[in-house]
């Protein structure tokens, strides 16, 4: 795996997260979500947790906007070892492995949950993707 870089900085009241998406374990493909994965984060000054997050990447012209997942995954990854910024950008496919992306964590949704089944995690995030895509409509 190749070195990440992650920078962090207070942009009003935004932490934002600077890296380079890496591959993943394709679940949330799976379950209809896929996701940017950005490792390296472990020194973040951020809680884990969804975030409402709009991120800028290499390549792609407009600012794309999504749901991100700021923590362990103790749904899947049991061993807990590897904090990750996982993210789903609304409205957008395409391959954005190996490029550059500056993600702004813009609004604190709910924390980091255990679910008991994959099937609880999904049906989770497609309510965290409704009240997200709510919060993205009033700015």
């Amino acid at each position: 795996m190749s070195r990440h870089f992650l920078t962090f900085a207070a942009a009003m009241d935004e932490k934002k997260v600077t890296g380079v998406v890496g591959a993943g374990k394709a679940l949330g493909r799976e379950i209809g979500y896929p996701t940017a994965n950005i490792y390296g984060v472990e020194g973040l000054g951020a809680a884990d947790g969804v975030y409402a997050v709009k991120a800028k990447v290499e390549g792609v012209e407009e600012t794309l906007f999504g749901m991100g997942n700021l923590g362990r995954r103790p749904t899947v990854d049991r061993s807990g070892e590897n904090r990750v910024l996982e993210v789903h950008f609304f409205d957008y496919e395409g391959d954005l492995y190996g490029r550059s992306v500056e993600v702004a964590l813009c609004r604190y949704i709910r924390p980091e949950i255990t679910f008991g089944t994959v099937d609880e995690l999904q049906s989770r995030i497609g309510q965290d993707e409704v009240e997200v895509r709510k919060y993205f409509e009033t700015q």
